[in-house]
């Protein structure tokens, strides 16, 4: 017997009053899915909030020898990119980074001349990681056409260039319409006597002059009148605010402060905010499954992050700590927390843990565009 072969499908239109091309709906200009939609920045975080002005922080406290684990020059540079990143995306305000180098021969030894260098900033990539570190990051969140101004020839910033661009609310581009914009002091032309106004470059066709006497070379945040954007005479008119004004006021974030400290203790007791930190988040393996902690609002929320040995090698460490009878990371923590639980490496980098810390956080403490 000869088995009977399958029948073929049959391939008929079973409409024939429907032809294939009748078929496909013609695309009208309606369907484009990129229609009135701007997709050059996420206008949640760059428009100021409807809910008025915001005082709450968040602050990250990064160890040093992060620096000293990366091995070239290179290798440090992308690192502090990496964390720069972070801190952007993250919204955060303020980034303490601290020194967790204790009697050790290699890294955090003082700061180098820089009269010795010929004027220029020396490389301290390894004399001095924490200098390293901030002078990335500072340089980074500083808004692009301000750099050239404010910051000197430095072998610290040699690979700078390579790294990715953190595009915050602050780093307008030319001819961008902003409420705020930051800018720096120029000095006097020769011979111009003082009438107790400054030149202020912002990155507008032409400096802004303000009513204010400003030292030449600082960095300065302006507020823009909308309701008259131009004067006469063709120029913005504008007033020096508090770097915080755009935050306090209108509720947009506007870059993060670094600052450095000598150790876990200063980072606490130097908080620059009125009424320290209120909530400390300590992180680590051996703390609570990030999942099953409970956080509320915090007006300004702190989270330590440890180096190779965590944050139980940097306690053991800080002198200061043990001066006030903290032996143990708990002591310093409203808050113990394990980021990921049952990890398949033996250890997690810091700067993997800052990108897991800060997006684990969002949901315990909750607040978009407002870091965790």
């Amino acid at each position: 017997m000869t088995r009977n072969s399958p029948k073929k499908a049959s391939t008929a239109n079973p409409n024939p009053s429907r032809s294939s091309s009748s078929m496909k709906r013609k695309r009208t200009s309606s369907d484009s899915p990129h229609k009135a939609i701007d997709t050059s920045k996420p206008t949640a975080i760059f428009a100021p909030s409807s809910a008025g002005g915001r005082s709450s922080t968040l602050s990250v406290a990064l160890p040093a020898s992060i620096i000293l684990n990366a091995q070239t020059e290179e290798q440090k540079t992308a690192l502090a990119g990496t964390l720069a990143r972070a801190l952007a995306v993250f919204c955060v305000n303020e980034a303490v980074i601290y020194d967790d180098v204790h009697g050790s021969s290699v890294g955090l030894l003082a700061p180098a001349n820089d009269e010795k260098q010929g004027g220029e900033h020396p490389y301290t990539g390894v004399r001095d990681p924490a200098d390293f570190l901030i002078h990335l990051l500072v340089y980074l969140e500083t808004p692009p056409h301000l750099r050239r101004a404010l910051f000197r020839l430095s072998r610290n910033l040699r690979l700078a260039g390579a790294l990715p661009s953190l595009d915050m609310p602050h780093h307008l581009r030319r001819g961008e319409e902003a409420l705020f914009r930051e800018g720096v002091a120029l000095a006097r032309a020769r011979g111009q006597a003082e009438d107790g106004t400054t030149l202020v470059e912002c990155g507008l066709d032409a400096p802004v002059q303000v009513n204010a006497a400003i030292v030449p070379g600082s960095r300065v945040t302006l507020l823009f009148d909308t309701s008259s954007a131009s004067s006469s005479s063709g120029r913005s008119e504008a007033e020096p605010v508090h770097p915080d004004a755009p935050r306090a006021e209108y509720g947009l974030y506007w870059g993060y402060r670094v600052r450095r400290a000598a150790g876990l203790a200063e980072v606490i007791e130097a908080c620059p905010f009125a009424g320290g930190y209120d909530g400390v988040v300590g992180t680590s393996e051996r703390g609570a499954p990030v999942g099953t902690v409970r956080g509320r609002k915090h007006e300004h929320l702190l989270v330590l992050y440890g180096g190779l040995s965590g944050l139980e090698g940097v306690v053991a460490g800080d002198a200061r700590l043990r001066e006030v009878g903290v032996s143990r990371v708990e002591q310093l923590c409203d808050y113990w927390v394990d980021l990921v639980r049952g990890q398949g490496s033996r250890t997690i980098r810091t700067e993997e843990a800052l990108w897991l810390g800060l997006m684990g956080l969002r949901g315990v403490f909750g607040g978009e565009g407002n870091g965790v």
